[in-house]
Parts: structure tokens; C-alpha cells; sequence
């Protein structure tokens, strides 16, 4: 619960970060949209179809890449914290996936 409580905090500290993954991610879905629009329904464009499912799979797959800089900034807290015996790795764990799964959510979402 603290663990997941302080990484709240540490994001709406921060609403700027979150401001600009939605900016971002509204604007490639736009451009995704406009460059993907109207595509026919034949047999000659299959593969418009397959490299717009592969290029919306892997933006969704990088988008998650944000949050490393957060994680590297939590890594001297956590390896102290967990020297001390404060909470085990697990703990750590999943209340980051915590943290992150709404987000990534609401983002993927938003991008379809």
C-alpha cells in the first residue's frame, strides 16, 4: 500500500509527464489514422493492413518504455529500502505493475 501510494504521489507531482504521454499519444493516433484512412478492401492491400496492425502493435509495445526513467530514478530508494528489509522485491513489483496498468491502459485506449 505505501509502496503504491508513493509512486502516486511521485506521478501527479509530476503532471507534466503525464500531459505529455497523452499529447503524444493522441497525436500518433491522429497520424496513424490519417496515414491508415481509407484503406480498400482487396486483396492488394493486405499488406497495408498488416504493416498498420504491425506499426500500431509496436508503438502500443514502445510506449511503455516512459516509464524507465522513473524506475531509474527509484533505484537507489528501492535497493536501500530493500537492503533494510523495509519490503521484499515482490512488493516493489507489483505495486509498480500497479501503478502503470491503468495508465497503459486509459493510453491504449485513447490510441484505438
Amino acid at each position: 500500500y505505501h509502496i503504491t501510494k508513493r509512486g502516486f504521489l511521485y506521478m501527479m507531482r509530476e503532471p507534466s509527464v503525464v500531459r505529455v504521454r497523452l499529447f503524444v499519444n493522441l497525436v500518433m493516433a491522429l497520424l496513424t489514422g490519417t496515414v491508415y484512412w481509407q484503406i480498400a478492401y482487396n486483396v492488394n492491400t493486405i499488406r497495408d493492413r498488416y504493416s498498420a496492425l504491425f506499426f500500431c502493435v509496436t508503438y502500443l509495445g514502445l510506449s511503455s518504455f516512459p516509464v524507465m526513467p522513473r524506475l531509474m530514478e527509484e533505484r537507489a530508494l528501492f535497493q536501500r529500502e530493500n537492503a533494510s528489509n523495509y519490503y521484499r522485491t515482490s512488493a516493489y513489483w507489483v505495486a509498480s505493475t500497479l501503478l502503470d496498468v491503468p495508465s497503459s491502459i486509459v493510453l491504449t485506449l485513447m490510441y484505438a
